[in-house]
Parts: structure tokens; sequence; C-alpha cells
């Protein structure tokens, strides 16, 4: 089945298909029809590739429209109400509905008629101006006075409120659609949708189960009932002082109280119901209820209605439909039959769902008739009625719309009622029986005369090739033509084609329509018109293309240039002479290479008015030769790179040095293409509204040429066009990293404005009704500072509630931490990676800033902020040298309060102090130097009395690292300060992870300027008279405890060995404790034990590591194994030889190789390595095993796919022979890898002739179907056999049904109901 998409002017956007094999499929999809809700929601979900992924996205986006055809041959419009595209899945949910926006979206106000209208009225009223017009109207002869005081409401939500006041009326939409145009909406009015074929339902056979249900919950004897307040009135409407009579006298009307009572069922109901009082009239269960009328007879009449509902229980049936006859439509009435619980309902279809890709039909089913249970009269009545198929028309005449002086006869009446009854041919003289039928009708009528005496006629039918009723016959197969003659007086029809009024009902084949589009840059189709969409141009200044000199030829243009014959006068003459190149005259370039492995289309007007032949090259290894006089768009054929080193251009050739050249060009284009040239365009970047065209038109046609008349095409603009010119931004300063974050707080009445002080580092007392601001001060590492806000409202006090639950204690802040991460998103903030250093952030990513604080009962709450890290500016002029650099230092310190009690011990203080980038290592004194923190809160407020406390203590330690490395108490030569707060215990812990570290020395700076000469120290004692030497060769001098630094050459400093001279020349060594060196530079070096780890005997050569290994295979054997275990390149690999000790031999040899994307086990025999003995492959696709001689074979995804058992649907006019998943004759499919086994049968609908061939019996879901037909004889009913085929699109076909008959094996007909058995196995198909 295919929906067909359009835009909302109808212009064909796409069209998506149920089958599987559509470009654009739709699975999934619900037609649901509802009666309550007057509408039609049409849901699924469409399959799309890569290729078809932006038509769908444009096709099917909200708004747009929806057109299709149902199985009943109706045309539905729907509107698109909401989507979800997921591009990963590939797929595009839309869900639609039929009254569409003009209904669902427009309000209407409260609203009072003056006079009584009719629904038509209203309509027009409500719903004029939306498109819609009133269709079917049954309800045409009924008028209402009525009332909406509402504020506002949807119109479809007024309209099902009008509806309901005039009888409960139903609502339906319809549309007149002509090709992909809606032609008329209308909204279809009837009194009651469906009609009542006597379709019946069985247990066990179309019923899977029926559950009843019965509640009491909102049974009420008596309704106390208001109406709407009419107008000039201030109050509702009731019942109060109305006149009504019941002749039955069930219901009765209390004028006083405007109560309605309900006389019969008080006497079940009544709460004085007792052995003593058994037929009680009063104890009434009453209830409230409220109405929209302004009539006080339409109130009455609705609270009867409701009354006669509400006086007894609630009984509703919930039913489990098997099998819905595909004739069944919404509102149609059905029958269920229980046999076994002796439960016979009528229902009613209230919902209806259609499932186009699987053909399924559910229906939700309501109303049911009520029965008291077990087989109660009514319920008798009922079956009474079902074994008859008679339906009689009951007419009684009245004096008044009461049904008083109820006559079989019209004779001096004014009223008639008109009724139909199943099964009871005698009229009821009962005015109850006719409620709210009664209508006013013209008075009587003069007798005619008597007619003549009745005689039956007849229809006769039959069908034919032709009009002139060739091969007449009874069966319609295969005819064209239909024959009706009527008013016969014998129902023998007649054999004389000439009897009969012949009609065509079978046209001819339709022809297939085009969809033609064009595109322009004017909303009439004139300006430009092009049949292809065209691509960018990569080439500047092309509109008039000027041709550079090359090799210093000459090169005169004449600009403005007219060429009628292409419509030009902005073209360019060029004239080319010498020049220092033979071939090259000039060139038209881009200044840009073209992308390797893209194909590009060059092309250009070229006008030869010279008498000298024109080569054009577009540098991709095509020329076009342009002869003189010869005037035309030159066009080459795609053309491309593979490497990427050829430039974008255009290059002019001579064929003789001493040539003169004089062309004229025009429009020339370089665009990305493997077809043709497009129409010319400038690049987006010279005139974006010139690039791109404005405007698309869409034309539909059975022509097989497209049109070129642009007034045959309807246009819509699809280019926006052109908006203001945008403000100049502020200039971007060059790229800085963050070097601090400070976060203040402070308090405002204003939540726009910041304030401008009072701005601290803890957060204040929050002021009820104000606005507590935080302020983030970013510090880069060029000195510059910016600051961020965010600010949040301290709400005020709401009314005084009751009183909660005890809170708990207080709570303070024990800690904050801050953390930080580099992320290359601004706005997803990360979830790994953060820590207390400031990482180096790339330029164009963002440094995140989480602060954590972390509360005194062991809670926690964070903050994020980012800031950008700038792109890398334009190099800037060179600045003045620098001064030298200097180290800095951080000082620490400990108060009372943050201007008194400063120590450097914390012992008993409550503020700590730090002190950034100071050039001195001296810590000063001076209070404003430091900035403080509170590590130890003012005491709270008093709170209830606890449990005995106890006493807690903060730790501090100091290291050398983040990790805790060399802690102690001292913080001598310690970079690093840890905290560590509320321990209960006075004895630190010596486990570095007990304790947050936070850096509090840098790292060592850049040695500083040479300082001023310092005063003359004392002498000294005398040391010892030493000699050192420094230089490549031995000294000659022979003083013992002498030194020699022996160099690498007279002119190099450095040093590769050191001697003492000891009655000789000794040369030292130094143990490793001694040496702390930075960096280390060496040609070769024994490293023996490495801190990082153990390397012995392991090669490393530049992004390799090597390892080499020879070992015996079983202790005291003869084989051994030896290899080289390498990684490098990307991928980790072990070369081995298995050989024998004693001589060597080789008895097999091989690699293992693992990569990101597969790994390999190669094995040769021998020594031989070219025709491997066993190969293994895993990648993520595949496990592949091959040996020598080729064999093996694959392992995938698809051989290991599996799907448990799943039903298998039946085709039309086929059933499952057992429907329920248990049993064993429910057909099924499974899948165990590659293995998918049926099991199960079919049964058909109909006997199927002898012969028959290809008959579909279901459809196997996609999973369970094979690559290619197979075949296979299954068992029928009794003895019989037929030919099972398993197509490869899932249908289950049957053919050459055969058994015994007369003697003899040939073609038997398939009787109704047969037994006809699916089990087989096979292989299944990709997925």
């Amino acid at each position: 089945m295919d929906f067909y998409f359009t835009d909302r002017k109808f212009n064909l956007l796409g069209i998506a298909s149920t089958s599987t094999e559509a470009p654009i499929a739709i699975y999934n999809d619900q037609d649901i029809l509802s009666i309550s809700a007057a509408s039609r929601t049409f849901e699924g979900t469409l399959i799309f590739s890569a290729k078809e992924r932006d038509q769908v996205k444009s096709m099917a986006n909200y708004g747009n429209y929806i057109l299709y055809k149902d199985e009943n041959g109706q045309s539905n419009f729907m509107t698109i109400m909401e989507i979800e595209h997921d591009p990963k899945e590939g797929e595009h949910f839309i869900r639609a509905e039929d009254a569409g926006m003009d209904l669902i979206n427009g309000l209407v106000d409260a609203y009072s008629a003056t006079k009584a209208m009719t629904f038509a009225e209203y309509f027009k009223l409500f719903a004029g101006d939306t498109g819609f017009e009133i269709g079917i109207n049954e309800i045409s002869n009924l008028s209402r006075t009525l009332k909406w005081e509402s504020e506002s409401q949807t119109i479809l939500a007024r309209l099902l409120s009008l509806a309901t006041q005039f009888d409960n009326a139903e609502l339906s939409f319809s549309f007149e659609i002509i090709g992909t145009q809606v032609v008329k909406r209308f909204v279809d009015v009837r009194k009651k949708r469906g009609a009542d074929n006597r379709v019946t339902l069985y247990m066990d056979k179309d019923i899977n189960n029926i559950v009843t249900k019965a509640n009491i919950y909102d049974l009420c004897t008596a309704i106390v009932a208001t109406g709407g307040t009419p107008d000039g009135k201030n109050e509702p409407i009731n019942l109060k002082g109305y006149n009504y009579k019941d002749q039955n006298g069930r219901f009765v009307l209390n004028k006083t109280t405007g109560v309605m009572q309900d006389m019969e069922s008080v006497k079940i109901w009544s709460r004085l119901l007792s052995n003593n009082n058994p037929n009680p009239n009063a104890g009434h269960i009453q209830r409230v209820k409220t109405y929209e009328t302004t009539d006080q007879k339409t109130l009455c009449d609705n609270v009867i209605r409701e009354l006669e509902k509400a006086s007894q229980p609630a009984i509703n049936y919930e039913t489990d439909i098997a099998n819905l006859p595909d004739n069944v439509k919404i509102g149609d009435t059905i029958y269920l039959v229980d046999e076994e619980e002796e439960l016979l309902l009528s229902a009613r279809v209230l919902e209806l769902t259609r499932i186009y890709s699987t053909k399924e039909y559910k229906a939700t089913l309501g109303d049911y008739l009520i029965q008291e249970g077990g087989i109660s009269q009514s319920l008798k009545e009922l079956a009474d009625q079902l074994k008859q198929a008679t339906t009689y028309v009951w007419i009684r005449y009245a004096d008044d719309e009461e049904g008083n002086g109820i006559s079989a006869l019209p004779a001096g009446k004014t009223y008639i009622a008109i009724k139909q009854v199943l099964g009871v041919p005698t009229a009821s003289d009962d005015p109850s029986d006719y409620r709210g039928l009664w209508v006013k009708f013209v008075g009587e009528g003069v007798p005619g005369p008597p007619g003549e005496n009745g005689q039956p006629t007849y229809t006769w039918l039959k069908y034919a090739d032709d009009y002139q009723g060739t091969n007449m016959t009874d069966d319609p197969t295969g005819k064209y033509y239909i024959g009706l003659a009527t008013n016969k007086l014998t129902s023998i029809e007649s054999n004389d084609p000439a009897d009969y009024k012949w009609q065509l009902v079978k046209g001819e084949d339709g022809q297939d329509a085009h969809i033609y589009q064009v595109y322009a840059w004017s909303k009439d189709g004139t300006d430009r018109l092009t049949f292809d969409y065209p691509n960018e141009n990569e080439l500047a200044e092309s509109r008039s293309p000027k041709i550079k000199s090359y090799q210093n030829s000459n090169v005169t243009i004449v600009e403005n240039t007219l060429v009628p014959e292409w419509g030009a006068s902005d073209a360019v003459k060029h004239t080319i002479s010498g020049g220092t190149g033979n071939s090259v005259a000039g060139t038209l370039s881009t200044g840009t290479l073209v992308s390797a492995g893209v194909k590009y289309v060059h092309s250009i007007y070229v006008k030869n008015t010279g008498t000298t032949r024109i080569r054009i090259n577009n540098n991709l290894s095509q020329a076009i030769d342009v002869l003189p006089g010869e005037s035309t768009r030159v066009v080459f054929n795609p053309a491309g790179s593979a490497t990427g080193n050829a430039s974008k251009q255009f290059v002019i050739y001579r064929l003789n040095p001493s040539d003169i050249q004089e062309f004229i060009t025009w429009h020339a284009k370089i665009e990305r293409s493997e077809k043709t040239a497009t129409i010319w365009t400038p690049k987006p970047s010279e005139s974006f509204i010139d690039a791109y065209p404005s405007y698309v038109g869409t034309y539909t046609t059975f022509d097989d040429v497209q049109s070129t008349n642009p007034s045959d095409y309807i246009w819509q603009r699809i280019l926006g066009m052109n908006g203001e010119n945008g403000k100049d931004g502020i200039a971007g300063k060059d790229g800085v990293g963050v070097s601090d974050t400070n976060i203040t707080y402070a308090q405002s009445t204003s939540g726009t404005s910041a304030p401008t002080s009072g701005w601290t580092i803890q957060v204040p007392t929050l002021i009820k009704g104000q606005y507590l601001w935080t302020k983030t001060t970013w510090t880069y590492t060029d000195s510059s500072t910016e600051t961020g806000y965010t600010v949040s409202y301290n709400a005020k006090d709401g009314n005084n509630g009751t009183d909660g639950i005890a809170g708990k204690d207080g709570v303070g802040i024990s800690s904050t931490k801050i953390e930080y991460v580099s992320s290359t998103s601004g706005t997803v903030k990360p979830t790994t990676g953060w820590t207390t250093s400031i990482p180096t952030v790339p330029a164009g990513s963002f440094l995140w800033t989480k602060t954590t604080w972390t509360y005194t009962d062991g809670t926690n709450e964070s903050g994020y902020s980012a800031a950008k890290m700038g792109e890398k500016g334009d190099q800037g002029i060179q600045g003045p040298k620098g001064s030298d650099g200097q180290t800095y230092y951080t000082w620490l310190k400990y108060a009372d309060t943050p201007n008194s009690g400063m120590s450097d011990s914390p012992t008993g203080k409550t503020y700590i102090g730090l002190a950034y980038n100071k050039t001195t290592a001296t810590e000063s004194t001076n209070y404003a130097d430091y900035t403080w923190s509170l590590i130890k809160g003012s005491d709270g407020a008093q709170g209830p009395k606890g449990d005995n406390g106890q006493t807690l203590y903060t730790w501090i330690k100091y290291a050398t690292s983040s990790s805790g490395a060399g802690m102690s108490d001292s913080p001598t030569g310690k970079t690093y300060i840890g905290l560590a707060y509320n321990k209960t215990t006075a004895t630190e812990s010596t486990n570095p992870a007990d304790y947050s570290w936070s850096l509090i020395k840098g790292d060592k700076g850049e040695t500083g300027a040479t300082g001023p000469q310092g005063p003359t120290g004392p002498k000294g004692d005398r040391g010892i008279m030493g000699v050192a030497y420094m230089q490549p060769t031995q000294p000659a001098d022979t003083t013992e405890g002498a030194t020699w630094f022996q160099t690498e050459s007279t002119t190099s400093d450095k040093i590769i060995a050191v001697y003492t001279y000891k009655s000789g020349w000794q040369k030292k060594k130094y143990a490793s404790a001694t040496l702390a060196v930075e960096s280390l530079d060496a040609l070769s070096a024994n490293l023996g034990e490495i801190t990082a780890g153990i390397i012995n005997g392991v090669e490393i050569q530049g992004d390799g590591l090597y390892s080499e290994y020879d070992y015996q295979i079983v202790s005291g054997g003869t084989t051994w194994r030896k290899g080289k275990l390498s990684m490098a390149g990307g991928y980790f690999r072990n070369d081995f030889q298995t050989y024998l000790k004693s001589n060597g031999s080789v008895q097999n040899n091989g690699f293992s190789q693992f990569s990101h994307e597969d790994i390999q086990f190669v094995v040769f025999q021998g020594s031989q390595s070219t025709n491997a003995d066993r190969t293994l492959s895993i990648t993520p696709y595949a496990f592949t095993m091959t040996d020598s001689r080729g064999l093996g074979g694959n392992l995938t995804f698809q051989d290991l796919y599996s799907i448990g058992k799943t039903g298998i649907p039946a085709a039309s006019g086929w059933e499952q022979y057992n429907p329920s998943a248990s049993a064993s004759n429910y057909p099924s499919a499974q899948r165990n890898g590659r293995v998918v086994q049926l099991a199960g049968a079919f049964k058909n609908k109909n006997t199927l002739a002898a012969g028959v061939e290809n008959q579909v019996m279901g459809v196997l879901p996609v999973g369970f179907r094979p690559a290619v037909s197979v075949n296979f004889i299954c068992q029928a009913s009794g003895t019989n056999i037929y030919l099972m085929t398993v197509q490869p699109n899932g249908q289950i076909t049957l053919a050459r049904h055969r058994g015994w008959q007369e003697g003899e094996f040939k073609d038997k007909p398939v009787g109704q109901g047969a037994w006809l058995n699916i089990a087989c196995c096979y292989a299944a198909a990709d997925v």
C-alpha cells in the first residue's frame, strides 16, 4: 500500500510503501479510527538509508500532508502532527490526524444562541473558515438553542460537544481527492455510524476469551440535574417546577426539589431494603449531574437517558478477538457467542485499527448489551432475535412530543415516531419506547385512488466481454461489462444479451504519471529556468572571467563586450600574443588545489573571434579546441586527481608560438560533479542570492517529455530572502591558558544588575526575597581576567503550613574542592578526567572548572563553569626583550581572623592565608598580602540537645606530590599540603589517601639576574689544594689527588669520563645514590634497574619495542621454540619457529598478529613461508579459517543470528489452524543460526479447486526468509499431499494438492478448513 507525502500546497514530495522492496518502506503502521474522538489517526515508522535521509526529513516533516486510500477505497487526507527522526537507526516516526491543524489548533470562544439553530448553522458559525464543509447530515431536521460558557476550546472539541447535544450524533471526516490535490473536506454527521450486518463471532473460533467485569461504583437511583445558565440569568437551570409524568410510573420527578427518581431500581438498591421492607420506595442513591443545555425539556430527556443506564450495574466485557472479518467497519454492531458460558452479547466497534504492513485488523468493542448474568429473560429475547433476520419498522402518531394520545393512525395527530426493531413485528403502543424519536410532521393528505394489484418483479444480472454481451456468463471473472435487466416478471434470466443494459465496470489500465521539478530565480519561473539544481561554483570572479598572462605573454582585454547569442553584455574580449612560453598562453585559476579523489566539471563560454585555433585545458588531462568563428559553452567531462596535486584552473594553449589569439569569455564555472555541468552561478561568497535558485517548480503529467514552459509548474520559494547584515563582533584576543579561578558571592535586591560591592568568598546569610549572585573570575596566563555571573532567587516565606516532621541538624561546609578538566565541548560537562591541577588546554577547547562543596553531614554539591581557550592568533610583531625571569614563591599562613593572630602553625586557627607568585622566599607578616579563607566556621545557632558528641580534629601534613609522596609534619622542602577534616581522633593518619592535597610551592622558576656583589665574608680555614684538568688527552701531571675530566675533543666541553690520579690515572665510578640528574644524554647505557620497571634484553627502536626469545617447549625434550615479539606500527606481532635443538631443522613456523581491526594466526609447514598450512582471521565482521588447499569458510553474524518462536500471520482467505501459540498446529517459525524450522499448519476459509497453483497461505516475517525459493512435499488432510514453496519474499504457497481419488493419484480440490502442515527446515537468507 502506498502513502503519498505532499507539502502544504499539495506538491508531491515522495512516496512511502508497505512493500519491503520500496526505497522508503513503512512499518509498525497503525490506522486508527475512533468513534468517541471523531478522529482518524495514522502513525508509522519510515525506514531509510543514507541516500534517502534528506528526502525523508523533507517529505515526512511536521505540517505536511499524507494522502492514501484505505482498503474500502476511501480517500484519506492526514496532517503530520508529530515526528521523531533517528538518523543513526535510519528510522523516522510520524503521527498524523485527519482533522488537521485547522480544527485542532483553531479556538472558539463562549457562545450563547438567541434562537433554535440547526447543526449546519452552528457548524458555519464555529468552523466556517476552516476549509471544511458539511457532507452527510442525518440530523438536518433537528434544531437546538444551545450555550457554551467555557472561555475557549478547540473547534474540534466544540463540534464534538455540539454533536452530543444533537441526540448524541456522531462525526467523521471525509475528503474528495483528485491526483494529489485535496479538492474538498467534509465533516459527516450521522445519527449513528456503522451498520448491523449480522456478523457473529464464536468462542474458540473467532474469539480467544471474553472476560466479564462489573461494578456499582457509579450506580444511582436518583439524579439532581443542573444545566447551563440562560442569557440574562444568574443561575443555571434545573428541573424544579418542570411538569413531567411517566405513563409507566418508573421515573418520577419531584417538582419541588427537581430530583428525578427511578422507582423500580430503588426497590433493588435502596438503603432501606430489608426482610421487613422488601419493596422500599425511598432511600435513594442520589448523584449530582451537570449538563450544558439551557432548555428544561432537553435537560429532562438527558437525565432520563442517563438514569436508565446509571441505575443498573456497570457491566463491561473485555474481548480478545482472534479473527475479525475484513468487512467490519467502524461503528458496526457485531455479536459475540460463548455457548459454554451461555453468554450472548451484542457489541459495537468503537475503535478500529488497521495495520497495512502485516494486513492485521484490531477492534476495540464497547456499548455491550448489558446482561445481569446467567440466561436471563432479556438474554433469551436477544437469542430469539438473533435467530431471526427480519428488521421491522414501528410507526406511531401522537399529539405532542411526549407521545400523549399515541395512535397507529395519523388522523388528527401532529407528531410521528419511527423506530426500527429486530424480530418484533408488532409495534408497541407505549410512548416511552419512542422517547426522543417524536418529530412534528405535516398534516393529513388527501387519499389517492386505489392502486393496481401488486406483482413481484425481478432483476437479472449477467457479465460479458463487451457492450454487446459477447461471451455472456454469470461469472464476473475476467469480464469488463455488467448487464442489468430490471422489473422482470419472472425469476428465470434471459440468455439474450439484447435484454440487458451493458455498462463498463473495469476500465483500461491507467497511465503512469510523471512528476517533474525545475528551479528558477523568480516566482513565475521565467528567470534562469533550469532542470538541474546547480552545484556551487568554486571559481571567483567567474561572471566576466579574465585570462591572466602566463610566461610574460601579452594579454589585453576589453570588458562589457556584447555577445547576443549568449544574451551577454558583460563578456570579456581577449587578445594574447608573445611571451616566453611555447604553448601556454594564459590561465584562469582559483588559486587552490583539487581535492584528491573528487570529480570536477569545468565549463566556460568561449567565442573564437580570431584566425587561429584555441585549445582550452582543464588541467586534468582534458582539452577541447574552439575553431575560428565558433561560439559555444565549453563543457568538460567529470575528471579529478588521485593525489590532489593539480590546480583548479583553465589553461589556454596556442598551437604555434607565434599565434595571436583573439577570443571572448563569459560565465566560467568549476563545480564538483560526477555528471555534467549545471547552469552557471557565481561563487556563493560573491553573491549568495544568485548562487542558489530561490524557487522550485513541480509539474505532474502523463507525458514522457518534460515541459519547458514555466507556467506549467507550481512554484514555491525554497530560499529565504536576505536578512540584514549583522553588526561586527568584537575582535577576539589571542588564546591563553587559565592560571587561577576565584569564586565569590554577594547578595542584592536586583536579579538583573550584578552588585558592585560586598563580594566575599563565603556564601552570605540568605535574605528572603533577595538574590544570591555568584561571580567567577578567571585569571589567564597573560595576566588578563574575565568574569562571569550567575544569579538565583531566595524565595520568600509562603503561607504558614502545618508542622512538618522534625528536621535534621543543620550542616556547614567542611571542605571545598576545585578540579579542572579539558574538553572539546562547552555545553556538555565532562564525566571523567577531573584533576586538581590545571591541565594544558588546546586552542579552541574548553577548560571546565568544578567546585565541590562537602558539608559536615557528609553530603556534597557541585557547581560547574566553562571557559574557551582562544584560537591561536596571528603572529605578533617582535616584542622588546623581556627582563630576566625570577623564582616565584607561595606564602602560607594561619590566623584567628583575616587581620589577627597570624602564625605558621594551624593549631587553634580558623583561617588559612595564601599569597601566590611572590619574588622572595621570606614570608610577609602583613595580613593584606594574603587571601584568607575560612577553614573553621563560626559557631552555629544553638540547636536542640543532641546525643553526647565528640571532639573532631583536622590533620595537616606536607608532601612532595599530589599523591602524598614524602609525607611529613614539617613543610621544609615540601611542595604540597594535605588536609583531613572532622576526624574523631587526634592521632594523625600516616596514609596519604586520607588527605586532600593542594600545591603550595610552584615549579622552580627560571634563573634570575645576577644580584649585586655581597659583602666579603670572614676568611675560612685553609682547604686542601686540588688540581683538575679538562682535556681530551691524558695530562702529564702525576700529582696525587689530581682530577682529569676527559672531554670529547679540544673544541667540546662534553665530559665522557672522569679520572683521579692515585699511582696512576684511575677511572671513577659514581653510585646511583650520589647522582641527581635531571636530564641524561648518553650514547649507550647499561641501565640495570629502572624505577619504572626492569628492562632486560629489550630493544627499543623509534616507536617499536622488540624482544627475542628461545626456550625449550617441554623440560628435557629436544624440541625448542624461538622467535621475536614485536610491538610497532600500530600492531602486536609474534614471529616463531619450532625446531630441533640437535640439528636446527624447522618443524613449522608462523606468526600471530593483533591490530586495531583484526587478529591473525598463520602456520607454515617446515621452513617455507609462502603457502600457509592453516590460517585463522578474526575481524569484527567474521571468523575466517582456511587451509593450504584454500578450503575453509567464514562465520558471520548471520550464521549466529537466532530468533525465537514467532507466529506466522495468515494471508487473505486463510487462517492459522490453531491461533493459540502453545498449540502444536500454531503456524510458527524459529531460527537458530542459518537453520529455520517451520511448524504448525494453515487452513483455507474457502474450498479451492483442483489444480490450483501458488496459493499464498501466509507470509514469513523478515529474518525467516530463504535466499532462494525452496520446495517441500508436505502432508495435507487425510492421505493428501501438496507442494509447499517458501519464497524469498516470505510467501508460503500451496500448489499441486494431490491424493487418491477414483483409483488414481491426481490433483484434488482443497476442501474448506483443510489441514495443511508446513513442517520443514531450510537455510535462512541474510537479514
